[in-house]
């Protein structure tokens, strides 16, 4: 027995992958990095981003403010944050902003976001799992 009602049904199922971009808000400037499993999985209105990345070169960003995530695949309703499961140094984890498309990076010993000219992330590994609604 399934029930069929419309509030019991899915309205969307989408996987794919994403393209991820590390940058500043300026974007003109983007760090380079190798990895694997950029996914995601849709259902409804929300959207799970999946991805390993190593060999990240903050150094080449240099400009701008703060470091963010781009490229998530769909744009943001609402705030949503997430820690990373595994970084190396100082990375602490991301927040997407609502209305936006970006994660930005926050820092594990402050708490507030990498601005990229007060600081970068030191170590070049993570793996992460972001979970946020979509518009």
């Amino acid at each position: 027995g399934i029930d069929g009602t419309a509030a019991n049904t899915l309205d969307d199922y989408e996987e794919g992958t994403w393209t991820p971009v590390f940058s500043t808000s300026a974007g003109s400037s983007v760090a380079g990095y190798s990895g694997n499993s950029y996914n995601y999985t849709k259902i409804g209105n929300t959207c799970t981003i999946y991805g390993y990345f190593h060999s990240i070169a903050w150094a080449s960003i240099t400009d701008g403010t703060y470091l963010q995530l781009q490229g998530l695949p769909f744009a943001s309703s609402g705030y949503s944050g997430v820690s990373t499961p595994y970084s190396q140094g100082n990375l602490g984890g991301f927040y997407v902003e609502s209305s936006g498309s970006v994660a930005l990076f926050l820092n594990k010993d402050t708490g507030s976001e990498f601005n990229q000219g007060d600081a970068v992330p030191t170590g070049n590994r993570m793996m992460l799992s972001l979970t946020y609604r979509t518009t």
